[in-house]
């Protein structure tokens, strides 16, 4: 049963992915770049869901897992603080803020000391980095800037 119930999902996804994709044709070319990329990975990733669902057998399949766990509840509640962040301080301050508090709640159990500030750090301030070049210079996209800076 579950194995219909996951190669189910990846038809759904591949079809939605085919949709988009067949919608995202009639963009101008600046404007399809991103659609056709994420489209595209969705397409990608479903298909690769869709065998892999296909060939699982009954003695490798995985427990259920629980969803409302601490870690879960806690990110979901960060994203909710994120998402306010932005539009108060701004995409810069705000991912610095969130990746960094989230890389160092994430690591609790398994790095400590000064080890888990630096990776804390230094990963909050790579990613944002990253994404803000990457949207602001590839994707030409606007991010952000925060309420009191305009």
């Amino acid at each position: 049963m579950e194995k219909r119930k996951d190669a189910g999902s990846a038809i759904l996804f591949i079809v939605i992915a085919i949709g988009g994709l067949w919608i995202a044709r009639t963009f101008n070319t600046m404007s399809a770049v991103f659609p056709i990329l994420v489209l595209g990975l969705l397409l990608l990733f479903s298909v690769i869901y869709l065998f892999v669902s296909l060939y699982k057998t009954a003695e490798n399949e995985e427990e259920p897992s629980k969803i409302f766990t601490k870690e879960a509840i806690t990110t979901g509640i960060g994203l909710l603080i994120y998402v306010f962040l932005i539009w108060f301080a701004g995409f810069l301050l705000a991912s610095l803020i969130f990746l960094g508090g989230m890389t160092w709640y994430l690591q609790e159990g398994f790095v400590f000391g000064r080890k888990r500030m630096m990776n804390a750090a230094g990963s909050a301030i790579a990613v944002t980095v990253v994404f803000f070049l990457l949207f602001r210079y590839v994707f030409l996209v606007q991010l952000p800037t925060g309420v009191f800076i305009q």
